[in-house]
């Protein structure tokens, strides 16, 4: 496994665009350097990982990233350990990508039976 997590936050440089391919859903996307991996899916159009309160406080969208380089914004320990970060266990509404990564998302669910609502009001998100 090849990850790399920086907890420092980013330089005010220019936007960089990674690819992000998600291993086991055989799908892939574009994300931006100010992009959490979620919005970056979602605005894709893509349906490969779980989406919930994009907030963090669910845990609804845990990833592992398999290869690659994030930076990680604040996580609720509730859903994910210190020991599940530092195998790469992420939640996707929390991680910047700093180059192209892969993960994997085997929460995933079809969201015609998701059972928690999306958080559309993120208001609550506090970086």
């Amino acid at each position: 496994m090849s990850i790399t997590k920086n907890s420092q936050p980013a330089d005010p440089a220019p936007l960089k665009r990674f690819r992000v391919w998600v291993a086991n859903r055989q799908q892939s996307f574009t994300v931006t350097s100010d992009q959490s991996l979620l919005a970056a899916m979602e605005q894709s159009g893509a349906q490969a990982i779980d989406v919930g309160c994009r907030c963090g406080g669910c845990g609804r969208c845990r990833i592992q990233v398999l290869h690659g380089q994030y930076e990680s914004k604040r996580m609720s320990r509730a859903h994910v350990s210190e020991h599940d970060e530092a195998q790469g266990l992420v939640l996707a509404c929390r991680i910047l990508a700093r180059s192209d990564l892969v993960i994997e998302s085997d929460q995933f669910q079809d969201p015609r039976q998701a059972t928690v609502e999306p958080n559309n009001n993120n208001e609550e998100c506090k970086q």
